[in-house]
């Protein structure tokens, strides 16, 4: 019926009925029942009501032309608000530098209510995290968005592809074209660090609908930097940190969560540490996909991004036992070429 608030229904008659429970943030400083927090409270019913509207957008109950948005030919309801996807992204590993990439699949997204592209920009974070520590809050490493008097203006000249004309272009890795880059340097190779880009929208001041912005979880990446796979016969093996003394930051507090790391390794390698003394302390196999399975220190489960030319011990041996202090030796067997190179370093306790 026109009035809502009342209507008859027959014997055997049914109707659903939807309610809804509507709160607000208690605004400081204004009194117990005020026009200011009263007002939280409008805005946040005038949402609750356009969500249970969907495409009803004049609230008829009747689908006018134009509003069916996916033409399924019902009313679809309880839609809200939602920022951009978050972009695709692809990642290159280095020693001391992460460089990310992602592509412009954002920048096409309808919101659902206004139907509407209202992309704004893009943020990149970052973050560091050690196995005696919490992961801290990211970092807001850098910050792009469209030129419009919305923001910083910055535009996307700072990360954007260019082609050899200095226009903007994409670049194909794996089969997939990416359109923007960041490059991170200075990082530390062997530490365990954390990427995401985001997508945010413009939001809409009429609608008191602040900018919505994609989650730092949906495509975050964690990553080893280091040295890359050795690439010829000039390779030489090293250790780091040598000298290991007690306990490096990234270590934790039980004795099998430490950690050093072997660089400069080829594609498929076999790693045999001895005792000054000549005896055998551990092997260890190597190839271009290790995520470090092989220790408590990094999590295998979730899938960190090596630069495949290197390889971390937790200074237990063969045997189940915590190593010594003392001079180790060690040798590296490229299991392609059967070359074999090898080296020394040293752990205090």
């Amino acid at each position: 019926t026109a009035d809502s608030t009342s209507w008859s229904l027959a014997p055997g008659d049914s109707c659903s009925v939807a309610f809804t429970v509507v709160c607000a943030r208690w605004t400081p400083g204004a009194g117990a029942d005020s026009p200011v927090r009263r007002n939280n409270l409008y805005v946040n019913y005038d949402w609750a009501q356009k969500a249970y509207d969907g495409e009803d957008k004049n609230r008829n109950n009747v689908l006018d032309e134009g509003e069916d948005a996916n033409n399924n030919q019902i009313i679809d309801r309880y839609i809200l608000p939602a920022p951009p996807p978050s972009p695709n992204m692809e990642i290159v590993v280095e020693s001391n530098k992460i460089t990310l990439y992602w592509q412009n699949n954002a920048e096409s997204f309808l919101d659902p209510v206004s139907q509407v592209a209202d992309f704004e920009g893009y943020k990149v974070y970052g973050a560091r995290k050690t196995a005696n520590e919490a992961l801290g809050e990211f970092t807001l490493l850098s910050e792009n968005d469209i030129k419009n008097g919305i923001g910083y203006n910055t535009g996307f000249s700072s990360i954007h592809i260019i082609n050899d004309f200095g226009e903007p272009d994409s670049l194909e890795i794996n089969g997939n074209y990416y359109h923007y880059k960041f490059v991170n340097e200075g990082i530390k190779d062997g530490w365990l660090n954390y990427y995401a880009v985001t997508a945010y929208d413009k939001g809409d001041p009429e609608a008191n609908l602040e900018s919505l912005e994609s989650s730092i979880y949906a495509n975050r990446i964690y990553v080893y930097s280091g040295e890359p796979i050795a690439g010829n016969d000039n390779w030489h093996p090293t250790v780091y940190p040598n000298p290991y003394k007690g306990q490096a930051l990234w270590d934790g507090y039980g004795s099998r969560n430490k950690m050093i790391w072997f660089r400069g390794l080829p594609v498929k390698a076999e790693i045999r540490i001895f005792s000054l003394a000549g005896d055998l302390v551990e092997v260890i196999q190597h190839d271009e996909l290790y995520m470090g399975g092989d220790i408590a220190n990094v999590d295998e489960r979730k899938k960190p991004i090596m630069s495949g030319g290197e390889h971390a011990w937790d200074l237990i041996t063969m045997h189940d036992q915590a190593t010594a202090s003392g001079l180790y030796l060690f040798t590296v067997e490229d299991k392609d070429t059967g070359t074999i190179k090898e080296g020394k370093f040293l752990i205090i306790k």
